[in-house]
């Protein structure tokens, strides 16, 4: 293939490239996966398979493959390019890399294979801290990713340790009425909130978020209203149901004009009203409630004893 021929591919294939992320940015993942397996393949061609390029063309595919819920395939393409990682390469090549350990770990938190997501985790951390360090905000949030795997296997200590560094650094570094400083406060209060020893803590911080979130976003944004939701679970496993029917009628307020009365949101959010009305002795309430979403499965409000996070 002449200079000038393989120039003209190698355009060929970036315009392919950045038309297959556009389709991704859509939504539509299976265009995308066809574009780029086409991408990677002619990269392989042209570059060799070792170009920068052609890593970052195989990088994109492994994502797409993980957002169309091909979890096997991102899986063993991304532990493909991890054992294929040689150091040295400079720090374009590192960006791109953490980005693959960071899309790796999120493939196995998916699967369930919480060993292998903390051990690249770990590596992860360390390595975006060496390049970045420690303020650098996709550190962080690698780390809150990295205690989201701990929380799944329930070793809250763990978690709640990267959770708080995370806070205290957000705290310093953005301030308390930041987005980003109140997502992590929610993350850590939902921690606290799977140990009954620390309800308590989790009610007061999910208060906090609830406050905040009220305040930057506005009280009917939809992720203030889950904020309410969030803490009228945790004041249910409080015992504390007079409280947390106050919030839950509020919820379905709102949810009801957001979303409409069959949507599943709404629906399991009238669910909860009616379990806590039932606590309460609201018998009549609770069951008209129940009748009118027909939550009469074991999922429904009448048989869950703990409230949980929806």
């Amino acid at each position: 293939m002449s200079s000038s021929s393989s120039e003209a591919a190698s355009q060929k294939l970036t315009d392919d490239l950045a038309l297959a992320q556009a389709y991704a940015a859509k939504g539509q993942h299976k265009e995308a996966i066809v574009i780029l397996e086409n991408v990677v393949q002619g990269r392989k061609t042209i570059l060799g398979k070792d170009h920068m390029d052609t890593f970052v063309a195989r990088s994109i595919l492994a994502r797409a493959y993980a957002s169309a819920g091909r979890l096997k395939d991102a899986c063993s393409l991304g532990e493909k390019l991890v054992k294929e990682h040689t150091p040295g390469r400079g720090t374009e090549y590192m960006i791109n890399y953490i980005r693959v350990m960071a899309d790796l770990m999120s493939v196995y938190h998916d699967l369930k294979r919480y060993k292998e997501a903390t051990d690249i985790g770990g590596q992860l951390v360390k390595a975006q801290t060496a390049i970045r360090g420690e303020d650098d905000p996709d550190r962080l949030s690698y780390i809150l990713e990295l205690a989201g795997v701990y929380r799944s296997l329930k070793q809250f200590r763990e978690a709640e340790q990267l959770q708080l560094h995370v806070v205290n650094k957000r705290k310093q570094l953005l301030g308390l009425s930041n987005l980003d400083t109140v997502e992590a406060q929610a993350k850590l209060a939902s921690t606290y909130a799977d140990q009954p020893t620390r309800l308590a803590n989790a009610a007061a911080l999910k208060t906090d978020v609830l406050d905040m979130r009220a305040h930057l976003q506005g009280p009917q944004h939809p992720d203030t209203v889950r904020a309410m939701a969030s803490l009228a679970v945790t004041l249910y496993n409080q015992d504390k149901f007079e409280e947390a029917v106050v919030l839950e009628e509020k919820v379905v307020g709102f949810y009801d004009i957001m979303y409409g009365p069959l949507d599943q949101r709404t629906i399991r959010a009238k669910d909860a009203l009616a379990r806590t009305q039932l606590h309460l002795g609201e018998f009549r309430k609770a069951m008209d409630l129940t009748l009118q979403t027909k939550a009469k499965s074991k999922k429904g409000g009448f048989f869950r004893r703990k409230g949980t996070e929806s």
